[in-house]
């Protein structure tokens, strides 16, 4: 996978990362967490802006999900 270049999200259940291509052509990230607990984890996609709560946000920064949270980072 990682020669036909597909990116493998660093996460596990209840934490779910999907992506699609926004109709302005940026690529966006969405990150599900299907659980009670608030986890947090490094946002490990290209920096842009979490749509969510409208802030920065850079490859590596830690997220902080809400109880059964969504995170939307659109990559720059």
């Amino acid at each position: 996978m990682k020669r036909a270049g597909i990116e493998l999200p660093k996460v596990r259940f209840p934490i779910i990362v999907r992506g699609g291509t926004l109709q302005d052509g940026h690529r966006a990230r969405y990150v599900l967490n299907y659980s009670a607990k608030a986890p947090r984890l490094a946002y490990g996609y290209a920096s842009g802006t979490e749509l969510v709560c409208g802030r920065k946000v850079a490859r590596g920064q830690q997220l902080e999900l809400t109880s059964w949270g969504v995170a939307i980072g659109e990559e720059e």
